[in-house]
């Protein structure tokens, strides 16, 4: 029994060995020589040193684990430093994942490597004609090494500590090891290197994350199941048993010991570091950045280069780059490494080539001016606050794609003047409602379009290495990149005041503070950092939405991610202004007969303001036709709304009421449709509670008022009281006024400004 502090960890069964996905070669300790030009096969690249293989060596751990690896070293016979591989999915080219799960290998064809390396390692071909041994290691319970497997965290690092020291030991190792690898290999390191093992020279993390629930399993405290459960269930081969993250995550949500433990101590680490970082990785991104900025001294280079780890993990100037690194480090050798720049940024045009390697000596990067930009009532971004506060809404829990095609997604654009750079963090503040469920996700994006407004892309590999035209190149993750997200389940919303940032909100996600219907609250939400490069005239847009807004990682996983709202927010976007988002509901269709009359209550201050809501409603049924929606709904809803907007209308005199109360209307509009459509449309300032609708079956009378606090939606078809029965096309077309009309009405009473703040223009 597998126990972090005092929590049982959940056990499930990794993918089995005898699967082919396995490409299991058998556990065959044993030496061989593979000869300067040896080959694995006719497509893979030679080797061009005489390479010592040493297949399935025994390292053991302090608790009797045996874990197995493969070492790679130089034929010459003197002693050289170890490179460390620490892999979960298979050493020397065993395991499903490879590069030709992706289109196009990103742009590293087979031809380029040995076919010797572990995924995201290190090619053994390559770096033994460097003067390095590659030791390719299965962890803990990965195929022949004993024991269940386990995803990160300290017992992780206790395994790599016994790993770096057993193989400093061996007769061919100089004393000196260093890890490296991307994504999980990367990850680990973190945890590796906090333990301070003291045969470790330095660490090179190509790109991973460094806190597993707060920067990807459950980020803004939402769940990302598809990827890591695809990760668990297809990736991990073993003969035992594996750690059930997604059944933790289910039984234990809220961050606990068990997550804590999962939280690297970067601030342990005491050697220097190569760091590597991108925008284009919809999983590490932050974790590199993280990383960089907690380590507690100044031996620590940051790289962040303009393509997709796995393309850069293979390329000559990396490598070349990398053995300046290793050298200096593992073997004392007094080049040019400490000239080279502390943080190299490059930056993204999304039309055009990047930009390389903009020197700085610190990240983030010194002397960068934050901007801080205003959500307006014109859908536009500004540098002041607007003068007007207005309500918006978006349907929150329609299914998404994730393959930049999906609706639903307010948004809001800024347009430069000069050329600009944003470099670095941003974050939003967003004051939300949501007046039908007690908790929301939200995402939002910054995104990137061209002076017409088109919306960009960046393709993250070069199209020569590709081998394609730009429009054969595949919409997910890997092969472009959007802009830079932030997400946030807003019962998650309380900030970590000991690990929160000045430039980066941190949540606690320790506990669930739900929304009480109609309350607004304030939600803080960091994007991860960018760099993209602006010209004059060129736009920044900032979208907000119900679903996961960057692409998915692989094509099997589009349209697999779902958010947790249960709310419909309804159903058009025209009154898209500053003010509170909110989600909102709206109800059943339900097959009725004609109803008798409806009242409907908004909160006109003069005649002239109701003569702009009537256009501002004329406006919003142009959005509205135009949205997505079923045949039925458009031909038989529209024309009955835009018959209740464009028809003149007559002032009843208003109620008098007894005489202690004031008058119970101000103004009355009856509006002369067809019998069975009969509608008045009334405002009463007075009323403490904004009531929306009332629905009664004689023309004469009114009967109870209802407020939409305490409305449910589906009371249109329910409640019979009000009415008798209500003819479909009518109903929905009560609900697109009704919607509209209570959306004025707070505009009114709750004016909140939104701001978002975002660091980085230089």
């Amino acid at each position: 029994m597998y126990r972090v502090e005092d929590i049982e960890v959940l056990q499930c069964a990794p993918s089995s060995l005898d699967s082919p996905d396995a490409q299991y070669q058998g556990c065959k300790p044993g030496t061989v020589l593979l000869p300067k030009g040896h080959r694995k096969d006719s497509n893979h690249a030679a080797f061009v040193a005489d390479t010592i293989l040493e297949r399935d060596i025994e390292i053991p751990l302090r608790d009797g684990t045996i874990l197995r690896a493969d070492v790679y070293r130089p034929k010459n016979g003197g002693k050289v430093p170890a490179l460390i591989a620490w892999s979960p999915y298979g050493k020397s080219g065993q395991g499903f994942l490879t590069l030709d799960l992706i289109p196009g290998r990103v742009g590293v064809p087979q031809s380029k490597l040995s076919g010797y390396e572990s995924f995201e390692a290190p090619d053994p071909a390559e770096w033994t004609s460097r003067g390095y041994a590659i030791v390719n290691v299965d962890i803990r319970g990965v195929f022949d090494s004993t024991g269940d497997i386990r995803w990160f965290g300290t017992s992780d690092g206790r395994d790599g500590y016994d790993a770096i020291e057993h193989i400093a030991q061996l007769d061919w190792c100089v004393g000196k090891v260093a890890l490296v690898g991307n994504s999980w290999l990367a990850a680990t390191q973190w945890s590796i290197a906090a333990e301070q093992p003291p045969h470790l020279a330095c660490i090179a993390p190509l790109e991973g994350v460094s806190d597993f629930y707060r920067e990807t399993l459950c980020r803004g405290g939402v769940p990302y199941t598809p990827f890591w459960g695809f990760l668990g269930s297809h990736a991990l081969f073993g003969r035992n048993q594996q750690e059930d993250v997604m059944g933790m995550l289910d039984q234990y949500p809220l961050m606990n010991d068990y997550w804590k433990d999962k939280r690297a101590k970067i601030e342990n680490i005491k050697v220097p570091a190569y760091v590597l970082a991108s925008y284009s990785s919809g999983l590490h991104t932050i974790g590199s950045f993280r990383g960089f900025e907690d380590l507690p001294h100044q031996n620590k280079w940051l790289r962040v280069h303009p393509t997709f780890e796995w393309h850069d993990l293979y390329k000559l100037e990396m490598n070349n780059e990398l053995q300046l690194f290793f050298d200096h480090f593992t073997k004392g050798i007094q080049n040019s490494w400490e000239q080279t720049p502390r943080v190299r940024i490059s930056t993204l045009h999304f039309n055009k080539e990047p930009e390389l390697n903009h020197a700085f000596n610190d990240w983030p990067i010194p002397n960068a001016r934050p901007q801080l930009l205003y959500l307006s009532a014109d859908g536009s971004l500004n540098e002041s606050p607007s003068p007007s506060t207005l309500a918006l809404s978006y349907q929150s829990d329609v299914a998404a794609m994730q393959m930049d095609t999906d609706c639903e997604e307010v948004q809001f654009e800024y347009t430069f003047k000069r050329r600009s750079y944003l470099i670095g963090y941003s974050k939003v503040i967003l004051y939300m409602s949501c007046n039908e469920h007690d908790d929301m996700d939200v995402f939002v994006q910054l995104r990137k379009a061209d002076s017409t407004g088109k919306m960009l892309q960046n393709i993250n590999i070069p199209l020569n290495d590709l081998q394609m035209h730009s429009s054969e190149v595949e919409t997910i993750n890997c092969l472009k990149y959007l802009g830079p997200t932030g997400i946030l389940r807003a019962s998650h919303r309380k900030l970590d005041s000991r690990l929160s940032k000045p430039h980066w909100p941190v949540h606690t996600h320790d506990h669930e503070d739900r929304v009480e219907p109609g309350e607004v609250v304030r939600l803080e939400i960091g994007l991860w950092p960018t760099g993209i490069v602006f010209e004059a005239g060129e736009k920044l847009v900032l979208k907000v939405a119900g679903h996961h807004m960057a692409l998915a990682e692989f094509v099997p996983l589009r349209g697999a991610f779902k958010a947790g709202n249960k709310v419909r927010c309804g159903p058009f976007t025209a009154l898209s202004t500053a003010g509170p988002l909110r989600p909102r509901a709206t109800p059943t269709a339900v097959d009725r007969d004609p109803f008798i009359l409806a009242v409907l209550l908004f909160y006109p201050e003069s005649p002239a303001e109701f003569d702009m809501i009537k256009e501002t409603l004329a406006k919003a049924l142009d959005v509205f036709a135009s949205l997505s929606m079923s045949s039925t709904f458009c031909s038989k809803a529209v024309p009955i709304v835009r018959r209740i907007i464009t028809t003149p209308f007559t002032v009843i005199p208003p109620d008098p009421g007894p005489a202690a109360d004031p008058p119970s209307y101000v103004h009355v509009a009856q509006y002369a449709l067809p019998p069975q459509y009969s509608f008045k449309m009334s405002c009463q300032p007075q009323s403490p509670t904004p009531t929306v609708v009332s629905l009664v079956s004689d023309p004469g009378t009114h009967s109870s008022w209802l407020s939409p606090t305490s409305m449910p939606w589906d009371t249109l078809g329910d409640s019979k009281s009000y009415y008798d029965k209500v003819n479909e096309d009518v109903a929905y077309a009560v609900v697109i006024v009704l919607e509209i009309f209570n959306r004025l009405y707070l505009i009114l009473i709750t004016p909140i400004a939104i701001k978002v703040q975002s660091s980085g223009s230089t």
